[in-house]
């Protein structure tokens, strides 16, 4: 521990070594980068430490927001396209991003085992915008369809009514 006797500085240091390993994962596919096993591990632990220092609260809410900017920034990425190359790199992105969130969510395990269920039974509202505690990785899908499709499932739907158009 820290010189802090309460720790502070501990939860701190955790929580940004795992916002970095989340963001890592977030990225892994795109950048072609695995996490070794050692890594995983230790960002596992990060998570434990969070959850028994019961700033499980703050980890989730941190786990969101970072789900949010990711899927804003892919959203950037498609934008930029039309047509059937819209559609590609739409699916090419939503099939690496659940990858992603999957790994994360296996990483946040033990967040899974006591907290998450302890407050679905509490019924209390976490994120100002959602009205549940949800698994990490349908967190995660809520926030791709929320800041991504939700948004721009018009032209996703012109785009591949184009494509049947010119067949």
């Amino acid at each position: 521990m820290s010189g802090n006797a309460d720790g502070i500085g501990d939860v701190k240091a955790n929580m940004a070594e795992l916002r970095s390993g989340v963001e890592q994962l977030l990225h892994a596919i795109e950048n072609k980068q695995g996490m070794l096993s050692k890594e995983w591990m230790g960002y596992y632990d990060k998570c434990f430490k969070l959850c028994t220092a019961e700033k499980e609260l703050e980890l989730y809410k941190m786990v969101a927001k970072e789900f949010e900017n990711n899927v804003l920034e892919q959203l950037g990425k498609i934008k930029k396209c039309k047509g059937e190359n819209l559609l590609s790199t739409y699916l090419k992105l939503y099939l690496d991003y659940r990858k992603e969130s999957q790994s994360i969510h296996r990483v946040l395990a033990y967040l899974h085992r006591f907290w998450i269920p302890n407050q679905r039974n509490a019924g209390e509202k976490v994120l100002a915008d959602d009205d549940k505690v949800r698994d990490i990785y349908q967190l995660a899908l809520v926030q791709w369809r929320k800041y991504c499709f939700g948004g721009y499932a018009d032209h996703l739907r012109a785009a591949s009514l184009g494509l049947l158009d010119e067949e």
